[in-house]
């Protein structure tokens, strides 16, 4: 693997290396992230179904009183 590195950089150069791999890096981030948020909406999601359910479907200023 680092010799690998060692080859890329020695033929493209350290900047275009080095913007190679943080491209990467920021690709990889961003996947994890958006897996995260999805796996919290879901859980959102089940959670007000509970919490309505809990209620009887009555949410906060839909509670007329007379």
């Amino acid at each position: 693997m680092m010799d690998q590195i060692i080859t890329v950089v020695s033929t493209v150069g350290f900047p275009i290396a080095m913007c190679v791999i943080m491209t990467y890096y920021y690709h990889t981030s961003i996947e994890e992230m958006k897996k995260s948020l999805n796996s919290l909406n879901d859980t959102i999601a089940t959670l007000n179904g509970k919490i309505d359910a809990l209620i009887g479907g009555r949410r906060a200023g839909d509670d007329k009183r007379d």
